[in-house]
């Protein structure tokens, strides 16, 4: 709970930390089946209220237009696929925009993924991370 704490203030403060860093990590909190991660993650946001951010599925593309709207970070649960996870990850990196689209807007927070160690072992087999 106290990571997802922390990650929830970091999220807040994205703008802020993008401004002085230049960079901002995306917060992943992982674990095995059943620990709890979901519950916490609804916890976490429902300190801010923002209970309405929790997302069970969401297409990587969305995720940024998502996180450009508001300064209340959403909660992306158990993400599976670990393409999706560097899909989400690239789109941070490049400030929110893909190429396609010029009115795209530059992220005002980040999104908090909750994951299992399966779909991080799956970034694993990729050569880039190696």
């Amino acid at each position: 709970m106290h990571f997802l704490t922390a990650a929830v203030v970091m999220a807040l403060h994205y703008e802020e930390i993008m401004e002085i860093l230049g960079f901002c990590p995306l917060p992943v909190i992982c674990g095995v089946n059943r620990l709890g991660k979901t519950r916490c993650a609804k916890a976490a946001l429902s300190l801010i209220g923002n209970d309405g951010s929790f997302y069970s599925s969401a297409k990587e593309r969305f995720i940024p237009r998502l996180c450009s709207r508001t300064t209340l970070p959403p909660v992306l649960d158990d993400i599976k696929k670990p393409k999706q996870i560097e899909e989400i990850v690239v789109a941070f990196y490049n400030r929110g925009r893909d190429g396609t689209c010029l009115l795209e807007s530059t992220p005002r927070t980040c999104p908090i993924l909750t994951v299992n160690w399966e779909a991080l072992d799956g970034l694993d087999r990729d050569p880039r991370y190696a």
